[in-house]
């Protein structure tokens, strides 16, 4: 088997470069595009004062304190003005959020799924943008675990796709599960994409000058699966739950759970 997934990753080794250069074009342009409101306009005019006499009142302090120190007076901040400024009903509370919006999640969400794939190592460039996902659906990101016959499954390292009632989990035959399991789904995916690539790559021999015509079809068939599953991803409605490393907190590593869309603030 490891024989296998060696020459495999060598077969497929020229769809590397067109996919770094799909998906970063495509990232930045989203990163891009996200947009926050730096200085409200209301609040200037309220307050009859410029931009620059706003940054130097209300931000500059802040930007002097490192990620862990200005958590730390953000959250006395909402401690300090619960009472004073605060409705009866309602007082202020501070979390952080991942920066992304669904396209960004989309993205990441398709290395998790070409890392399972397992074609060809993740590009160094696009490998930073990579969340290792733990415990979620690979396939529609829910977290933790799935119902199944009203019980709860929880996902594990092996167990990360959802099945329906009348799947039968331990089988690998996929006319053992419901059309609505996302084993399946994703299963099939996988399996119409190698098929496909199959078919493309059986007259290319590894030589670059091979056929350029194989291998721009080859390239072509790959980055219109990219272009389907990021469309597909974009229906995902959680964020990647990982383990992260952050300097400077008591644990060099912090669990980030997963986020509903309903929690985001986008």
């Amino acid at each position: 088997m490891a024989k296998e997934n060696k020459q495999k990753k060598e077969k497929y080794q020229i769809l590397k470069k067109p996919f770094e250069n799909w998906f970063l074009e495509r990232y930045t342009k989203f990163l891009n595009e996200l947009r926050y409101e730096n200085y409200p306009v209301d609040l200037l005019t309220a307050l009859n004062i410029s931009q620059k006499k706003f940054d130097e009142i209300y931000i500059k302090p802040f930007r002097e304190l490192n990620e862990r120190h200005l958590e730390l007076v953000l959250k006395s901040l909402c401690a300090n003005l619960k009472e004073e400024i605060s409705s009866p009903d309602y007082f202020y509370m501070l979390y952080k959020q991942p920066r992304t919006g669904r396209q960004l999640n989309a993205l990441q969400w398709l290395l998790v799924q070409i890392k399972d794939l397992d074609l060809f190592e993740l590009p160094n460039n696009v490998l930073k943008y990579y969340k290792e996902s733990h415990n979620q659906c690979l396939y529609c990101g829910k977290p933790d675990y799935y119902i199944k016959k009203n019980q709860r499954i929880l996902f594990n390292n092996k167990n990360h796709f959802c099945h329906k009632d009348k799947c039968i989990i331990s089988e690998a035959d996929l006319s053992s599960h419901d059309n609505e399991c996302h084993y399946k789904k994703w299963r099939q995916t996988k399996k119409n994409l190698n098929q496909n690539l199959s078919r493309n790559a059986k007259y290319y021999n590894g030589e670059m000058a091979h056929d350029i015509n194989v291998d721009n079809k080859l390239i072509r068939v790959f980055l219109d699966f990219c272009e389907n599953q990021y469309k597909e991803n974009l229906k995902i409605e959680y964020t990647i739950q990982y383990w992260a490393e952050m300097p400077g907190y008591p644990e060099t590593r912090q669990f980030i759970k997963a986020l509903h869309y309903s929690e985001l603030l986008c």
